[in-house]
């Protein structure tokens, strides 16, 4: 981990371009200024098509979005597992052909 400016010697992170190459930024986009269109739109730097975030009203004329997580999609079933749920599906028919056609037939 690099260490903070603070704690180095003033000519060593003055004057040494190598040491500060290796500080990290203090965040990854600067502070900007965006406009919402006629629909509330705003283009959020960092998002990606699909991203959830939450809304926070903090009252003033500030607010904060919050990037929720996207849940892990779920395991594709094999052709076998499909077969074992629907051999074993309460929603098929336990009645043979010869009984419906009696049962329908008869009225």
């Amino acid at each position: 981990m690099s260490p903070a400016i603070s704690e180095l010697p003033q000519a060593a992170w003055k004057y040494s371009e190598v040491l500060l190459e290796h500080i990290k930024p203090m965040w990854d986009h600067p502070i900007m200024t965006v406009k919402a269109d006629n629909k509330k739109r705003v283009v959020v730097p960092g998002a990606a098509p699909g991203d959830v975030v939450a809304f926070e009203d903090m009252g003033n004329r500030h607010f904060v979005l919050v990037r929720l997580t996207r849940p892990e999609p779920p395991a594709k079933k094999r052709l076998r597992e499909i077969r074992a749920a629907i051999a074993a599906s309460k929603m098929r028919s336990t009645m043979g052909w010869d009984e419906l056609k009696r049962l329908t037939r008869d009225l």
